[in-house]
This record gives structure tokens, sequence and C-alpha cells, in this order.
């Protein structure tokens, strides 16, 4: 990495916490990027081979019971793995380093 690099990373890592005095560069911080670009790459990658899946989820009135619309949500089927919780993708220190 480079010290542009470096720094950019630091300052990412604070804005994140809202630290507005800044914050020491630690090892860890790479791989929380490298994680976060090889998700990237993973997802545009299943962009590419259509591994998105759209499901369609009914929205109910609880006081009448009535369906009152639906909502459309678009799911990751791994090919190895299916189906990956939404969760994984929203933290991707999460993810099991095989999904991956």
């Amino acid at each position: 990495m480079t010290r542009r690099n470096v720094s950019d990373l630091v300052c990412d890592h604070s804005s994140q916490f809202g630290l507005v005095v800044g914050c020491l560069y630690q090892p860890a911080m790479n791989a929380s990027v490298t994680q976060t670009l090889l998700m990237e790459s993973r997802l545009r990658q299943a962009v590419e081979r259509e591994e998105f899946v759209l499901h369609y989820q009914p929205k109910y009135n609880l006081v009448s019971g009535k369906m009152s619309g639906m909502e459309a949500l678009i799911r990751w089927n791994h090919p190895t793995k299916g189906l990956v919780p939404p969760e994984w993708l929203e933290q991707p220190q999460s993810l099991e380093p095989d999904l991956l």
C-alpha cells in the first residue's frame, strides 16, 4: 500500500465512527478493505452470471387483514451456497471465507 492509500484508509475508518480527531493505522484495516473489495468483485461477477433472483412478498394491512401491496426483494443465489442471507451483504466481515 502506498502512503496515500493508507492515509485514505485511516480517514475512511475514522469517518465511519464519526471521529473528527483522527485514527491510527492498524494492519487489521487492510483486512476490512480486502474483504470489501473482494465482496464487490464477487457481486459484479454474480451480476454478470445472472445469479440474482427476484422474489415478491405481499404486504398486509394488520387492521383489515387484506393485502395492501407487494415488496420486491432481490436475493443472491450463490452457485455453491444457495441463497445468501441479506445480512451477509450488509456486513462483509460476517461472510464465510469460502463464500468469497
